[in-house]
């Protein structure tokens, strides 16, 4: 048996699937634009990246806020998607790894039954698995915990600022 669209078409599994040649910032606006099916997006959405031949990378918005907030990690609304950092294990706090792009699982819809992919998924980078149906994206399946931590500045409120102090379309890499 399949795995079920009500599985995918889950809310824990809200997703915006952006191209891999797209900048942050323009991932940013579909974000914010929010998803036919899982409405006003979130901060514990997930980015997933498109790359040709079916491979994708993805990371919840709340990483690449993480990402923008800290010079450290040179990411600006200019960077292109396929340029993100990886995420990393933090050698000053193993519980809390760098923020960063994994490398999703790709499974095929038929391929399994939902409870299969669910306890795949568990075993996956970043908890996660991409859900292609004859050779197309069809959804995501995501075992992975929310982050209720409380941020400094909300990713929208950091998109607003990208787009106050620099005209809209502008994309230069100082902001």
């Amino acid at each position: 048996m399949p795995i079920s669209d009500d599985r995918l078409q889950s809310d824990v599994n809200a997703h915006i699937l952006v191209p891999a040649t797209s900048t942050v910032y323009e991932a940013l606006q579909q974000w914010r634009s929010g998803h036919p099916r899982f409405g006003k997006g979130r901060e514990w959405w997930w980015l997933i990246i498109e790359y040709d031949a079916g491979h994708y990378t993805a990371i919840p918005f709340e990483q690449l806020r993480e990402l923008l907030m800290h010079e450290k990690f040179g990411v600006k609304r200019s960077t292109i998607l396929n340029t993100l950092p990886v995420a990393k294990d933090n050698p000053d706090d193993w519980a809390s790894p760098l923020p960063g792009v994994v490398a999703a699982k790709v499974v095929e819809k038929n391929s399994l039954s939902t409870s299969a992919a669910l306890r795949q998924a568990e075993n996956s980078p970043g908890n996660l698995l991409v859900i292609i149906h004859q050779g197309n994206f069809d959804g995501i399946i995501n075992k992975r915990m929310r982050n209720f931590a409380m941020a400094n500045q909300s990713l929208l409120d950091l998109l607003e600022e990208m787009e106050t102090t620099q005209p809209t379309g502008t994309l230069d890499t100082e902001n």
